[in-house]
């Protein structure tokens, strides 16, 4: 993953098709159908309609076969770091977590460990 600052403020993520559909399913698990605003709002950092825009992006992303630029605001890029950090919380079990997403654990940490220190370097 490669994040760069545009000089819109927004910014340039390079993303492949599998670090979308992890960011997706977290997302989705965690501000999931019937999850209350203030829930999402306290979980995520996003009102629900911004998540859901970042959602439609992600799942676009992961159904891309290349890597490929996708361009967030930093609302919406913290959006998708609290979702993977929050998924990771959701299950006591690693086995529980990856039966429900797909995905192991240490793989959800790492890449949210890769979007902070991408942050970090800008």
């Amino acid at each position: 993953m490669r994040i760069e600052k545009q000089g819109d403020g927004r910014f340039s993520v390079t993303l492949g098709p599998a670090q979308a559909s992890v960011m997706d399913e977290c997302l989705r698990l965690v501000a999931g159908t019937g999850a209350r605003e203030e829930v999402v709002r306290f979980t995520l950092g996003s009102p629900s309609e911004e998540v859901a825009a970042v959602t439609e992006e992600t799942r676009r992303a992961s159904q891309v076969n290349r890597r490929a630029d996708y361009v967030f605001t930093l609302g919406q890029l913290h959006a998708i770091y609290a979702g993977l950090t929050s998924a990771v919380t959701e299950f006591v079990s690693d086995e529980d977590f990856h039966q429900r997403t797909g995905w192991y654990r240490e793989n959800v940490t790492a890449l949210a460990r890769e979007m902070s220190r991408s942050m970090r370097d800008l």
